[in-house]
């Protein structure tokens, strides 16, 4: 017997405490029907192909709340139950036999592919900060960097546990009360315009490769400016006195600067700048929120 749902699309929120969807009312609704033999990719592509989803750049993201009855058993603070296989795909089922669900469907850039688990090598950071500064500074000079780089892509893991000295900079320069004031009806397409792309800027407000700074501290100091015109948070991966590597806070994201010495000692060249969040909306408010200043 086939089950119909529901579906809308838009962004995941949590506000005060609780996790709400906000809808894009421009997308509308959509009635998909399930069976009891319905797999994943079957409504993953229902979703694609209602909603015009481009495949080669964007990923589909499926999740529900649980009804009122089961949230009153649990934490206000329960995130959404995310639909990423089969075995999901079936509870979803089961659970609409005795309630209403509604299925809620967003989507993520792949602009860029990070890996989603990895593990450092710890013998080769010891050695990173045990080199000679003109050994690193030779090593820059004489390679473009790319080979470094994706040594550099291998080994970020998802979870920030590589790095015991991580640093975290959100909402260095806020105004108080800023959270506060926001107003709460704020709808889909104005959210995403104030947390989204960097939009216009001149080319000197920006980070860009070949961008040469007089110092590491100069050069964290213009990421924390990037971070709060742009609204979000990074840490710092890899540190060291010839090299300095930082991601989006948000885990998995494709955000990361890459910056090392060349030529003039102290000197640090942004060697790899990809200036796209490939995570959502709700993960990079969420991160900052749980940032302390």
């Amino acid at each position: 017997m086939d089950r119909q749902l529901h579906a809308v699309y838009g962004e995941w929120l949590l506000k005060d405490g609780c996790w709400n969807f906000v809808v894009d009312k421009f997308k509308g609704a959509k009635l998909f029907f399930l069976s009891e033999s319905s797999t994943h990719a079957e409504l993953a592509a229902m979703a694609q192909e209602d909603y015009n989803l481009d495949m080669n750049t964007e990923s589909v993201e499926l999740a529900y709340s649980l009804p009122e009855a089961m949230m009153q058993r649990m934490a206000p603070d329960t995130p959404p139950i995310r639909v990423t296989s089969d075995r999901q795909v079936r509870n979803l089922l089961e659970i609409t036999k005795m309630h209403e669900v509604r299925i809620c469907v967003s989507s993520l850039s792949k602009m860029r592919t990070v890996p989603e688990e990895g593990e450092e090598d710890e013998e080769g950071y010891e050695a990173d900060e045990g080199d000679e500064d003109d050994d690193d500074v030779a090593e820059d000079e004489n390679h473009d960097g790319e080979e470094d780089d994706a040594e550099e892509d291998a080994d970020i893991p998802d979870v920030a546990k590589a790095v015991d000295d991580i640093e975290d900079y959100s909402e260095y320069g806020k105004v108080k009360d800023e959270e506060e004031e926001e107003d709460d009806e704020m709808g889909f397409e104005e959210f995403k315009g104030t947390y989204g792309s960097e939009g216009e800027r001149s080319n000197a407000s920006k980070i860009y490769v070949n961008q040469s700074f007089a110092s590491r501290d100069a050069l964290v100091s213009k990421m924390r400016l990037t971070a709060v015109r742009r609204k979000f948070s990074f840490r710092i991966y890899k540190s060291t006195k010839t090299l300095l590597v930082a991601t989006c806070r948000v885990n998995g994201c494709g955000w990361k600067i890459r910056a090392s010495v060349k030529h003039e000692k102290n000197s640090f060249w942004v060697t790899k700048y990809v200036e796209t969040h490939t995570c959502s909306v709700a993960d990079i408010i969420v991160q900052r929120k749980h940032c302390t200043p």
